[in-house]
């Protein structure tokens, strides 16, 4: 799991296994891809797609088995300084997830639909099902040790176990 290192890390720690365990418990079936495959598509898998119309969110959902989503605003400044962590743990992970940004402002039936109030709000769909939904700026650590989580629970882990 996640390495301790000061009271604000320890309760970081605690809070962010209590939503990976929680998030485990709602995932569904893990055979809605028969392949070995995460990711359909590999071209687009290493950086961040922006999302900026409903038809192609919801098509994306469909590209790998893993898809996080930042819903942000442009205006944000914790929105901005998680959209570098995205960026870094998106190139690590090319091929076995996939990594999408929406911006609320442009596309506020995102936000409505999956109960986003507050951004940076990142949404977590496994097989084209929402599983889980992290709010707030998270430190580059805490997401890469998150997905990396997601990612073995799935088996999309490849070349890292």
């Amino acid at each position: 799991m996640i390495e301790k290192s000061n009271g604000f890390d320890d309760e970081i720690h605690r809070l962010l296994d209590k939503v990976l365990e929680d998030t485990m418990k709602s995932m569904s079936s893990r055979d809605v891809y028969p392949s070995t495959r995460c990711c359909k598509e590999q071209a687009l898998m290493s950086r961040v797609i922006d999302v900026d119309n409903y038809s192609t969110f919801q098509r994306v959902l469909s590209m790998c088995r893993a898809v996080f989503v930042e819903v942000y605003t442009p205006y944000c400044p914790y929105c901005l300084a998680f959209r570098r962590v995205l960026e870094k743990v998106a190139k690590e992970y090319s091929g076995q997830a996939l990594f999408i940004t929406v911006n609320a402002e442009e596309l506020p039936e995102i936000a409505y639909e999956y109960g986003v109030a507050n951004v940076p709000t990142t949404l977590v769909f496994i097989d084209g099902r929402l599983a889980d939904s992290l709010v707030g700026y998270i430190p580059y650590p805490y997401f890469k040790n998150y997905v990396e989580e997601v990612l073995s629970y799935i088996g999309c882990l490849e070349g890292r176990e």
